[in-house]
């Protein structure tokens, strides 16, 4: 579920090259205001009993 969960948010809420890169086969962040990668920053979702089918 949890692949499920991030691969519907990087597909659907967020774009590449707006919000993230692919840099040597890791996913990269970038900051919205200045263009810069924000590194060590990862992405954490939390699954709770309402998302979860």
């Amino acid at each position: 579920m949890k692949h499920i969960m991030l691969a519907l948010q990087a597909n659907v809420i967020m774009k590449i090259g707006d919000d993230y890169i692919v840099s040597g086969g890791e996913i990269k962040l970038l900051d919205s205001t200045t263009g810069r990668i924000m590194e060590g920053l990862t992405i954490r979702i939390r699954i709770t009993s309402s998302n979860r089918s």
